[in-house]
Protein backbone atom coordinates (compact mmCIF):
# COMPACT_ATOMS: atom_id res chain seq x y z
CA UNK A 1 0.00 0.00 0.00
CA UNK A 2 1.58 3.27 -0.93
CA UNK A 3 -0.63 5.71 1.38
CA UNK A 4 0.69 5.57 5.27
CA UNK A 5 -1.49 3.59 7.54
CA UNK A 6 -2.56 5.49 10.75
CA UNK A 7 -4.17 3.88 13.48
CA UNK A 8 -5.98 5.67 16.19
CA UNK A 9 -8.46 5.82 19.54
CA UNK A 10 -11.81 5.64 17.78
CA UNK A 11 -14.37 8.44 19.05
CA UNK A 12 -17.87 9.06 19.54
CA UNK A 13 -18.19 10.37 15.79
CA UNK A 14 -16.92 7.17 14.37
CA UNK A 15 -19.14 4.95 15.45
CA UNK A 16 -21.15 4.59 12.30
CA UNK A 17 -17.73 3.65 10.65
CA UNK A 18 -17.29 1.32 13.34
CA UNK A 19 -20.58 -0.42 13.39
CA UNK A 20 -19.94 -0.70 8.90
CA UNK A 21 -17.04 -2.39 9.27
CA UNK A 22 -17.84 -4.68 11.86
CA UNK A 23 -20.71 -5.53 10.46
CA UNK A 24 -18.70 -6.05 7.44
CA UNK A 25 -16.26 -8.84 9.30
CA UNK A 26 -19.34 -10.07 10.83
CA UNK A 27 -20.76 -11.11 7.41
CA UNK A 28 -17.55 -12.88 6.27
CA UNK A 29 -17.26 -15.29 9.14
CA UNK A 30 -20.93 -16.10 8.63
CA UNK A 31 -19.83 -16.88 5.01
CA UNK A 32 -17.04 -17.99 5.26
CA UNK A 33 -16.05 -19.80 8.78
CA UNK A 34 -18.26 -21.71 10.59
CA UNK A 35 -21.63 -22.61 10.79
CA UNK A 36 -22.77 -21.56 14.11
CA UNK A 37 -23.49 -18.01 13.86
CA UNK A 38 -26.88 -17.44 13.66
CA UNK A 39 -28.14 -16.46 9.93
CA UNK A 40 -30.85 -14.34 11.48
CA UNK A 41 -28.53 -11.62 13.10
CA UNK A 42 -27.43 -8.97 11.06
CA UNK A 43 -25.48 -6.18 13.18
CA UNK A 44 -22.91 -7.40 15.78
CA UNK A 45 -23.07 -4.49 18.06
CA UNK A 46 -25.67 -1.89 18.50
CA UNK A 47 -25.07 1.86 18.65
CA UNK A 48 -25.43 1.72 22.23
CA UNK A 49 -22.73 -1.02 22.63
CA UNK A 50 -20.27 0.52 20.04
CA UNK A 51 -20.95 3.66 22.58
CA UNK A 52 -20.44 1.75 25.71
CA UNK A 53 -17.27 -0.08 24.12
CA UNK A 54 -15.60 3.81 23.15
CA UNK A 55 -16.49 5.06 26.67
CA UNK A 56 -15.16 2.24 28.92
CA UNK A 57 -11.80 2.65 30.43
CA UNK A 58 -11.02 -1.15 30.59
CA UNK A 59 -11.70 -1.64 26.45
CA UNK A 60 -9.80 -0.18 24.04
CA UNK A 61 -11.15 0.88 20.47
CA UNK A 62 -8.82 1.63 17.66
CA UNK A 63 -9.15 2.39 13.74
CA UNK A 64 -6.95 2.19 10.99
CA UNK A 65 -7.34 4.80 8.09
CA UNK A 66 -5.42 6.25 5.18
CA UNK A 67 -5.84 9.39 3.87
CA UNK A 68 -7.17 8.10 0.05
CA UNK A 69 -9.44 5.14 1.48
CA UNK A 70 -10.56 6.40 5.12
CA UNK A 71 -11.08 3.92 7.75
CA UNK A 72 -10.36 0.35 6.76
CA UNK A 73 -9.65 -1.38 9.90
CA UNK A 74 -10.46 -1.86 13.32
CA UNK A 75 -9.69 -3.72 17.16
CA UNK A 76 -11.66 -3.62 19.70
CA UNK A 77 -9.70 -5.14 22.75
CA UNK A 78 -10.42 -5.15 26.30
CA UNK A 79 -8.72 -5.75 29.84
CA UNK A 80 -8.63 -8.93 31.48
CA UNK A 81 -8.91 -9.21 35.52
CA UNK A 82 -7.49 -12.84 36.29
CA UNK A 83 -6.29 -11.37 39.78
CA UNK A 84 -9.52 -13.62 41.31
CA UNK A 85 -8.35 -16.90 39.75
CA UNK A 86 -5.53 -18.23 42.08
CA UNK A 87 -4.70 -20.96 39.95
CA UNK A 88 -3.07 -18.74 37.25
CA UNK A 89 0.24 -16.33 36.95
CA UNK A 90 -0.57 -13.26 37.95
CA UNK A 91 -0.32 -10.73 34.75
CA UNK A 92 -2.05 -8.18 33.20
CA UNK A 93 -3.90 -9.23 30.13
CA UNK A 94 -5.46 -7.59 26.90
CA UNK A 95 -7.85 -9.63 24.99
CA UNK A 96 -8.53 -8.69 21.24
CA UNK A 97 -12.28 -9.23 21.03
CA UNK A 98 -12.74 -8.41 17.29
CA UNK A 99 -10.15 -7.04 14.56
CA UNK A 100 -10.84 -7.09 10.57
CA UNK A 101 -10.07 -4.70 7.45
CA UNK A 102 -12.45 -4.13 5.34
CA UNK A 103 -12.32 -6.92 2.15
CA UNK A 104 -10.86 -4.49 -0.30
CA UNK A 105 -7.92 -3.57 1.78
CA UNK A 106 -6.92 -6.88 3.09
CA UNK A 107 -3.21 -8.51 2.63
CA UNK A 108 -1.89 -4.98 2.62
CA UNK A 109 -0.49 -4.72 6.08
CA UNK A 110 -3.63 -2.63 7.58
CA UNK A 111 -3.96 -5.76 10.42
CA UNK A 112 -0.27 -6.21 11.01
CA UNK A 113 -0.43 -1.80 11.60
CA UNK A 114 -3.22 -2.39 14.07
CA UNK A 115 -1.19 -5.88 15.91
CA UNK A 116 1.65 -3.11 16.23
CA UNK A 117 -0.32 -0.21 17.57
CA UNK A 118 -2.11 -2.39 19.94
CA UNK A 119 1.15 -4.06 21.22
CA UNK A 120 2.48 -0.36 21.61
CA UNK A 121 -0.05 0.87 23.71
CA UNK A 122 0.09 -2.01 25.84
CA UNK A 123 3.61 -2.01 26.18
CA UNK A 124 2.52 1.51 26.98
CA UNK A 125 -0.35 0.87 29.42
CA UNK A 126 1.73 -2.00 31.49
CA UNK A 127 -0.31 -4.90 30.16
CA UNK A 128 1.78 -8.13 29.95
CA UNK A 129 0.20 -10.72 27.60
CA UNK A 130 -2.49 -10.30 24.25
CA UNK A 131 -4.62 -12.81 23.85
CA UNK A 132 -7.43 -14.06 21.47
CA UNK A 133 -9.11 -16.89 19.50
CA UNK A 134 -9.10 -17.50 16.04
CA UNK A 135 -11.39 -20.08 14.63
CA UNK A 136 -9.49 -22.78 13.36
CA UNK A 137 -10.94 -22.90 9.87
CA UNK A 138 -9.90 -19.40 9.36
CA UNK A 139 -6.44 -20.29 7.84
CA UNK A 140 -5.09 -16.81 6.54
CA UNK A 141 -5.97 -15.43 10.17
CA UNK A 142 -4.46 -18.17 12.35
CA UNK A 143 -1.30 -17.76 9.51
CA UNK A 144 -1.60 -14.20 10.54
CA UNK A 145 -1.36 -14.23 13.82
CA UNK A 146 1.45 -17.14 13.95
CA UNK A 147 3.48 -14.75 11.72
CA UNK A 148 3.21 -11.73 14.14
CA UNK A 149 4.13 -13.94 17.04
CA UNK A 150 1.56 -14.90 18.45
CA UNK A 151 1.30 -18.71 19.96
CA UNK A 152 -1.47 -21.56 20.45
CA UNK A 153 -1.94 -21.98 23.73
CA UNK A 154 -5.70 -23.74 24.27
CA UNK A 155 -8.08 -25.28 21.87
CA UNK A 156 -11.55 -25.90 21.99
CA UNK A 157 -13.33 -29.44 21.12
CA UNK A 158 -16.65 -29.76 20.66
CA UNK A 159 -19.10 -32.41 20.03
CA UNK A 160 -22.24 -32.32 18.40
CA UNK A 161 -24.99 -34.33 20.79
CA UNK A 162 -27.20 -35.81 17.49
CA UNK A 163 -31.16 -35.68 18.55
Amino acid sequence: MTDKIQVRLANLKDIDILLNLTNETFQYHKDNISDVFNSEIKHIYSYEEMKKLIEDNNKVVALAENQKFGCIGYVIAEKKDISKIYIFKQKNILYIKDLGVTQSMRGKGIGSALIKWIESWSYNNNIDEIQLNVWTENFKAVEFYQYLGFNEIKKTYIKQIIK
